[in-house]
């Protein structure tokens, strides 16, 4: 596979959402000119009111995330596991058009990157909507899983609530992974919201601790890769900065280390830091991601490729689905992209 296809399908999404980032980036810096900031090597810069991981405790929060941690002198070292379900956010929407790149060039047919942007673009509302089906039901049960937390009082069991936490997040997982092929069968095989569900549920079976395997090894080595990263530019920003000065300082322990299997560090910060550096810090973990997802996308679409192989052609579509999906095939690519190319 070509970097050069992987990069020419990711540049799009990048650069919009480099656009956002910046937007939202000064919205907050000009909201928090005069409120303290801390760095972390989980989410970079924010203001202190807002920051992600909690102090001293196991935390709890809607990206199902567990951190022991011990804070001293506005100085937090400690250990983070994050199960995040939105891990690439908008970057996710490349899956698709990785997913069509890959499956052409496996079997020696020529694709462009804006080939596959637009062959996917006639699959976006069912792309969409299964995002959107997929936030919701997360945030129903997470909802769901809140109220009865406080309504049967037992968030005041820090063992209860954590093993009520643990299946809550169990659950979750278990669907996200089940139905993590959703890209693949409405972009290869056409089909809609509901039944790629279903066909991602078929596929996934006999698997499903693969693809978990293939999803937690990529996710924990992108955390890592973020946090390390993070925490070497806060060092080079210290001898720049003087909002960074002693984090330099701090960063420069044997704890440091840590940060290579799990650890977290959380610094605040000796003023308000500037736009500029707020933006690079948030920039680093976007292209980090953008350029961990073609490798997910490979890893991803191989099992997938080796399930319809194994478990014969893809469901045959119906007569009207037939004559609409012959209708918006683009002739100008070679025969064989989609149906037959995964039969």
């Amino acid at each position: 596979m070509s970097n050069g296809l992987f990069s020419r399908i990711m540049t799009p999404c990048v650069l919009i959402l480099f656009g956002i980032t910046a937007i939202h980036t000064l919205y907050v810096c000009k909201r928090n000119s005069d409120a303290s900031w801390g760095f972390d090597t989980v989410y970079g810069l924010s203001p202190k009111e807002t920051s992600k991981p909690e102090k001293g405790m196991w935390g709890r929060s809607a990206d199902l995330r567990l951190s022991q941690m011990n804070t001293v002198n506005g100085v937090t070292w400690g250990w983070f596991l994050q199960v995040p379900w939105q891990h690439f956010g908008f970057l996710w929407i490349a899956m698709g058009p990785l997913s069509l790149a890959i499956a052409a060039r496996q079997r020696g047919l020529d694709i462009t990157g804006d080939e596959a942007w637009r062959i996917t673009f006639r699959r976006i509302w069912h792309l969409l909507g299964t995002y959107l089906f997929l936030f919701v039901l997360s945030l129903l049960l997470i909802t769901l899983f809140s109220i009865i937390a406080y309504g049967t009082g037992i968030i005041e069991n820090m063992t209860i609530f954590l093993i009520f936490l643990g299946l809550l997040g169990a659950v979750i997982i278990y669907f996200m992974v089940k139905w993590s092929f959703h890209n693949q069968t409405i972009v290869l095989e056409n089909l809609p919201i509901i039944p790629a569900f279903r066909r991602s549920s078929e596929l996934v079976r006999g698997v499903w601790l693969k693809v978990f395997g293939v999803y937690a090894i990529v996710i924990w080595l992108t955390q890592r890769i973020i946090a390390v990263s993070l925490a070497v530019m806060a060092l080079l920003l210290s001898g720049i900065v003087p909002e960074f000065e002693h984090v330099g300082q701090e960063l420069q322990s044997g704890e440091f280390i840590t940060l290579l299997v799990g650890g977290y560090a959380g610094i605040t910060l000796w003023g308000t830091p500037s736009f500029s550096v707020v933006l690079l810090m948030a920039t680093v973990r976007m292209v980090i991601n953008a350029l961990v997802l073609p490798i997910l996308a490979v890893f991803t679409m191989r099992l997938y490729l080796k399930q319809v192989e194994r478990g014969g052609a893809p469901p045959i579509p119906t007569e009207t689905e037939e004559e609409n999906f012959n209708e918006n095939v683009d002739t100008s690519l070679p025969d064989g992209l989609f149906y037959s190319s995964v039969r």
